[in-house]
This record gives C-alpha cells, structure tokens and sequence, in this order.
C-alpha cells in the first residue's frame, strides 16, 4: 500500500526560508565585519602577531587566509553562495579560536571567553545543516549545484 505524502504547508516552507536568510545575514555580516577589521583596523600584520602569541603554525599565513574567510566568506554567506562550506571552515576557524585564544579565559564573552565564539560556531554547523534557503543568489541553479556546495 502506496502512502500519499502529506501537502506542503507554504507557510512552514516560508517560514524556514525566512529563517535561513536571518542566520546568513547576521552570521555573514558579524564575519564580514570582523574580516574587514582585521584587514583594514588591526592590519593582517597585527593578527599574524597576534597568532604568532598564540603558538599557531605559519602566524603570518593563517592571518591573511582567516581574514579572507571572514571578508569573502561573510559577504557569501549572506548572498546565500557556498554556504555550507563556509559555514563549516567558519565554524573550525572559530573552534581553533576557542582553543588557543579563549578558553583560558572561561565562559563569558565579557572577559574574553569562549562563550560568543562557541554559539556563532554552533550557529554556523546549524546552517551547514540547513543549507542557503530559497532566497539565495544561487537559488535558481539548485538542481546544478551539488547539495554539499549549496
């Protein structure tokens, strides 16, 4: 016996969509803004500094590519391309942050914790999973583009 699927309910689908785009504007726009706070207040010299501090392997070479991930990387996010790729180097990019630069501060994001990075990475896997939503720039090529490059 053959069931028949139950109808779509706009609304929820509308709703889902509205959903998604809210997640990439505000996550893709506090990416953005921190990459271009890194290229254009900090300076990428000042970060790959700051990631010498911190022991990372190639300070100067992880500097230029975390700022790039987050300028490039934010404005795609919220345009709704290669989301969840992005979401998911955004989200190991802020892992790494929450190992070397903020776990010793403890939880809260006031004095430096890993409290704020950790819910933008949760935010960020959540949206990996979820995919860009009907109103993203590439929408319309959504049987072209292998699901894994949405």
């Amino acid at each position: 016996m053959t069931q028949t699927p139950a109808p779509t309910d706009a609304r929820a689908v509308m709703s889902d969509d509205i959903a998604k785009l809210l997640l990439r504007i505000a996550l893709g726009g506090a990416l953005f803004a921190h990459g271009w706070q890194k290229f254009f207040s900090m300076g990428v010299d000042q970060v790959g500094l700051f990631f010498s501090s911190l022991g990372l392997p190639m300070p100067e070479v992880a500097a230029v590519v975390v700022a790039v991930l987050e300028l490039v990387g934010g404005a795609l996010l919220v345009l709704g391309v290669f989301v969840r790729p992005l979401a998911v180097l955004a989200a190991l990019e802020l892992l790494v942050a929450i190992v070397t630069a903020h776990a010793g501060a403890g939880f809260y994001a006031d004095g430096g914790g890993w409290e704020l990075p950790a819910i933008i990475a949760a935010a960020l896997v959540a949206l990996a999973l979820l995919g860009p939503g009907r109103f993203s720039a590439l929408a319309t090529l959504h049987g072209r583009i292998p699901a894994c490059l949405r």
